[in-house]
């Protein structure tokens, strides 16, 4: 993500239209507060024609201290997500309602534009695994829904080398960011939704089989193809739309992980140590069950490791770990502060890796969630 911004101070009560220093895609930036005691600022800019980009996000940041310190702005609307470079872009943004009338000389506003790279998904080293239209049964009451398109879910979670080779891509091209000189926190801009405000979000802790070396990211050795944590839905979601993917509502998380079965598991109505990935099931990894409880993506295959006998544990449609090692994001939130995940994680018990059980947490990103992407047909 390519991020270029322009500057601009508001003083106590504008009420005339003011005038912004153009800097790259942002051009011709003009603001007014309106007149009628609202607080609310109407801003019109011209984005212009990139090589690179040829869509942007658009966010405002404001500083109240001559600029030290800067505060993403979340009540904005408007020509925000998926902007193409042209004229007469606008943006309404409740400057009042977010922060009072507390505006002064020191009251700076910065306005990014930031460029969306869609890369190719066939550049994403991955399998999926297709899932037909048609029915499915849904929660514990086994429902029967439907869904009317075919779409493909990836066979595994996303892995640690995966999210690495995503972060090296997009820190290099300010898709992401350090969080000042934290380089333990990874930020990076989030479009919205109808619960969630646009604006610059956490997508990723720097920590467990992760590390920054103060050049790049590395994994640590042995774990490569361990699934990611630590990531926040922003993160997910990022990395998603890099790839021209989604991640799937979790109507159609479920539909992949049981088809019409009814099955309580991806596989059937039992579960056993060998099949999944749960609180002291006694993998291989259950040793370190804090800094280590993941085990290797599609672990759970029939394979004999080092004595640990699996069983080949895929769901109906062939995706492994859908239930346990990691809980996995989907779209649906429930308020503003908490979303749905699916699955189960190495930390919890059986029961809590069915198919059909209701995980409500917040997307702040945690140890025991990761996450897998869809192709929409």
């Amino acid at each position: 993500m390519k991020s270029k911004y322009s500057l601009f101070v508001i003083l106590p009560l504008i009420l005339s239209t003011l005038l912004f220093t153009q800097q790259a895609e942002v051009t011709n930036v003009v603001a007014a507060q309106r007149t009628d005691g609202s607080g609310i600022v109407d801003i019109s800019f011209d984005l212009t024609e990139d090589a690179l980009f040829t869509i942007f996000n658009i966010y405002v940041e404001v500083s109240f201290d001559a600029g030290n310190t800067f505060t993403p702005a979340q009540q904005i609307s408007g020509d925000i997500a998926s902007v193409e470079y042209g004229s007469n872009h606008s943006i309404e943004w409740n400057l009042r309602s977010e922060f009072g009338a507390i505006f002064n000389d020191d009251t700076i506003v910065r306005v990014f534009a930031t460029g969306n790279v869609i890369i190719n998904v066939n550049e994403l080293n991955t399998e999926f695994v297709p899932v037909p239209a048609g029915e499915f049964t849904f929660g514990e009451g086994d429902t029967l829904l439907s869904i009317d398109y075919d779409f493909e879910i990836m066979k595994y979670e996303v892995t640690n080398a995966q999210y690495v080779e995503f972060l090296v891509e997009a820190l290099e091209t300010e898709y992401v960011w350090f969080e000042g000189n934290d380089f333990t926190q990874v930020l990076g801009y989030y479009s919205g939704n109808e619960y969630v405000q646009s604006g610059i979000y956490h997508f990723f802790r720097v920590r467990y089989e992760i590390s920054w070396n103060g050049t790049t990211f590395i994994v640590e050795e042995g774990f490569g193809n361990h699934p990611i944590r630590e990531v926040s839905f922003f993160g997910a979601v990022a990395f998603a739309e890099y790839y021209g993917l989604s991640l799937p509502t979790e109507q159609e998380w479920e539909k992949a992980a049981r088809g019409d079965t009814g099955w309580d598991y991806p596989w059937g109505n039992s579960i056993d140590g060998s099949q999944a990935n749960y609180i002291s099931s006694g993998d291989p990894w259950d040793y370190d069950p804090i800094d280590h409880g993941t085990t290797p993506i599609g672990f759970y295959n029939g394979q004999n490791f080092d004595g640990f006998q699996t069983v080949d544990s895929p769901s109906v449609f062939g995706a492994y770990d859908m239930a346990g090692n990691l809980g996995e994001y989907t779209e649906n939130w429930v308020d503003e502060h908490t979303l749905v995940t699916r699955g189960g994680s190495f930390a919890e018990h059986p029961d809590s890796l069915r198919s059909w059980y209701l995980h409500i947490i917040n997307g702040g990103g945690e140890p025991i969630v990761g996450f897998r992407c869809i192709k929409r047909l």
